[in-house]
């Protein structure tokens, strides 16, 4: 659907499969507390339900799917007809084409999960000595919760940008409009980091209400530790993912999973030293979750530039908004202060600094863009 030009079947389905998950998340997990009430693994069959309910999710997506393509057939096969340009092309060639080009964007995505598991299971096998195994399992926990959950919220932003941004690169490049294309990657990158910079800020500065409001029970100060430290990440996988779907998009399909590959490695050598040799626990893997969007970015950088001229624009796509961030940054940070010491009241205290926070930023965006647009040239 995304090839055709429209992301509005993605985007219901993606919505409808939220849904579902919810739902079944919750009612199971319910359903199977009650049960098993009173067992020893009470708590595993209560996660048993919150894992049935996203396979529900994706079932229910998938479903809509299928039923929308029954619908758009006919319409679908009437457009196959009316197409001379691939009139000869065999099926299986045609089949063979969509597996080669798919395998790729599928690594490609897949690399930055392998990372995670190889960090969970580098700090679980090397810190249970130094930590003891709960302390372990309490610092993953917060990990994957306080820090993990909170930076995928706006990266997931990027990576329907992204393969928003793919099909059209694609018609431009078949068409040789280089100069097209190096537009439409520049303009992409901008919206992302319009969106990646102010959260990258926003968590650094809220990120321990966010987390005690979100996260009970969890320790709060090490989550907003680990949030100052790598909340970066955000625009590091923002400008990852975005160049690795322009790569893609220019027929160069192996090169960010070659490119994913040298940064994994990169990234196992830097964990293990800072895990072997630092006292930074799991400080180390929240640098390490970092750095590896970083080395693929700078490596489809190079790429872009030798295979399109690609340069990148600095001041409306990263000083403007970094610069609109720290105002927001400054504002939702004093508005928090100052209501949570009125009113001893973190969620009320959060909705008002958020408030401060949206006012601010596109406030400040507005004036910048507006005062350098009546700049002389």
């Amino acid at each position: 659907y995304q090839g055709q030009g429209t992301m509005l079947p993605t985007a219901v389905s993606q919505l409808f499969e939220q849904i579902v998950n919810a739902v079944v998340s919750i009612l199971a997990g319910y359903l199977l507390v009650q049960a098993y009430r009173g067992t020893a693994g009470v708590s595993a069959y209560g996660a048993a339900g919150g894992t049935l309910g996203t396979a529900a999710g994706a079932a229910a997506a998938l479903l809509f799917l299928g039923c929308l393509y029954l619908i758009y057939r006919p319409v679908l096969m009437r457009m196959v007809q009316r197409d001379h340009a691939s009139g000869d092309l065999d099926s299986q060639d045609v089949y063979k084409s969509i597996l080669l080009t798919m395998i790729p964007i599928i690594l490609g995505q897949t690399f930055y999960q392998i990372s995670a598991v190889l960090d969970d299971m580098m700090f679980s096998n090397m810190m249970v000595g130094a930590l003891g195994a709960e302390k372990v399992k309490t610092d993953l926990g917060n990990f994957n919760s306080s820090y993990s959950l909170l930076i995928s919220i706006p990266q997931g932003v990027a990576s329907a940008m992204s393969a928003s941004m793919l099909p059209s690169i694609v018609a431009s490049f078949t068409q040789g409009r280089r100069r097209e294309v190096r537009k439409k990657i520049r303009r992409t990158i901008r919206l992302n980091m319009m969106i990646a910079i102010p959260s990258f800020i926003g968590l650094v500065v809220l990120g321990k209400p966010i987390i005690r409001l979100l996260f009970a029970g969890y320790d709060s100060d090490q989550g907003a530790m680990m949030l100052r430290i790598g909340a970066a990440a955000v625009v590091l996988y923002t400008l990852a993912t975005v160049t690795s779907s322009a790569l893609q998009g220019i027929d160069r399909m192996r090169i960010p999973v070659i490119h994913s590959c040298i940064s994994l490695a990169v990234h196992i050598v830097l964990v293990f030293v800072l895990l072997r040799f630092t006292d930074l626990g799991i400080y180390a893997i929240v640098i390490g979750n970092a750095s590896f969007p970083a080395l693929i970015f700078v490596l489809n950088l190079v790429t872009l530039g030798r295979e399109l001229r690609y340069k990148t624009e600095f001041l409306h796509t990263f000083l403007v908004p970094f610069a609109c961030a720290l105002i927001m940054g400054a504002a939702s940070g004093l508005v928090y202060s100052g209501i949570y010491a009125l009113v001893m009241n973190n969620a009320a205290a959060l909705a008002c600094a958020f408030i401060a926070a949206a006012a601010s930023y596109f406030g400040s965006l507005a004036a910048i863009e507006a005062w350098l647009a009546r700049r002389p040239a």
